[in-house]
Order: C-alpha cells, then structure tokens, then sequence
C-alpha cells in the first residue's frame, strides 16, 4: 500500500537503501545485536521484489509486460544461482567479504535507480463507480458455478 500512496519509486529506493545498510551492518558487526538489528532493518524494507515488480507493470506497455517480467524473474533466477557461489568464494577470503559485496551491490542498484529510472507517467484511474461495479460483475461470475 505504500507505493500507492508514495509512489513506487521512492518505496524502491527506500528498499535498496535498507538493503545496503542491513548488508553494511552485518559486513561490521562484532556482537549479535548488530547482527539482530541488519536483520530487524532487512525485514522492514525488504519489499524490494514486491516493489520491482510493481514498476515493471507501470513502465511497460501491455504488449511488452510478458516479456519484461521474464527478465525480471531470470533476473531474480540468476541472483538465486550466482550469488550463493560468489559469496561463497567471498567467504573464503573473509567471513564479512560477501556481506560487503551484497552492500555495495544494493548501493549500486540504488544509485542506478535515482539517477537514471524515469518514473512511469501513470495511467487514468476509473472512476469509482465503474471500479465497484466491475467488481460486482467478477464476484458474481465466481458465484455462478455455485
């Protein structure tokens, strides 16, 4: 509901940006409350999946949406194949090593995000009335098998 209200590009930085601090504290920690509070932070802005795809649908036309959500879940799929093995390898040098790279990566994603993504023009909503009455229609359509 916040990036109706804030817009879904504030909302993705706010997720990026809690990202990078969660991954910087747990890169620093030395005692297990940091350890606790990276995480207490990870799970307040950790929408960022949510969010992205939120985007995606806003800035692409219809005709192209099918074609950017598989990019944004290969996307997802090679972060989900990549990164436990660069991290993995970073952790061979260090323990802290792929937290520090997870920070930086997210720092990135956010600087990316702000500088160059152009916020999508949004659509005109519908009316009300004609919002309650399509929903009218679909709630009766799951009744009529019933």
């Amino acid at each position: 509901r916040w990036p109706n209200k804030l817009g879904r590009i504030p909302v993705l930085l706010l997720s990026l940006a809690g990202a990078a601090f969660d991954y910087t504290l747990l890169a620093l920690s030395n005692v297990l409350w940091m350890l606790y509070l990276g995480r207490i932070i990870s799970g307040i802005t950790g929408a960022t999946g949510a969010v992205a795809a939120s985007v995606v649908a806003d800035s692409t036309a219809v005709s192209e949406r099918t074609a950017w959500f598989g990019r944004l879940g290969a996307a997802f799929g090679a972060g989900l194949i990549a990164g436990p093995a660069i991290g993995g390898l970073a952790g061979d040098i260090s323990p802290h090593l792929p937290f520090v790279i997870a920070a930086i990566l997210n720092a990135c994603t956010f600087l990316m995000v702000f500088f160059i993504f152009k916020p999508a023009v949004q659509t005109e909503e519908k009316p009300a009335e004609q919002k309650q009455e399509s929903a009218g229609i679909s709630f009766i359509t799951l009744l009529k098998p019933l």
